[in-house]
């Protein structure tokens, strides 16, 4: 899904999904837009039999890691140095 202002790329096998990516137009960020492309996700992903979500996430990006856990995203793993010497933080959520 893309629009003006932000894209979420996912995929869904079987009973699970993966946000790929998802990003927001520096300009229109604080304004509920990711949220909003989590939401639509987390509504394809259930219309499709889905019952789990995964991602991952750059420790030091704190906005999105914020903006997942707000979400009901938790945290299950690390990647050491996975983003060029950034940790990876996995994340789950249950729909």
């Amino acid at each position: 899904m893309a629009s003006q202002n932000g894209f979420v790329v996912w995929r869904v096998v079987a009973d699970e999904a993966e946000i790929i990516t998802i990003g927001v137009h520096p300009d229109a960020r604080r304004g509920g837009i990711a949220a909003a492309m989590l939401a639509l996700v987390e509504n394809d992903v259930k219309a499709r039999g889905g019952k789990k979500i995964f991602l991952e996430v750059a420790e030091n990006n704190a906005p999105a890691r914020a903006l997942y856990e707000n979400n009901g995203y938790n945290r299950i793993g690390v990647r050491p140095k996975y983003y060029d010497g950034i940790d990876a933080i996995l994340m789950e959520k249950k729909l």
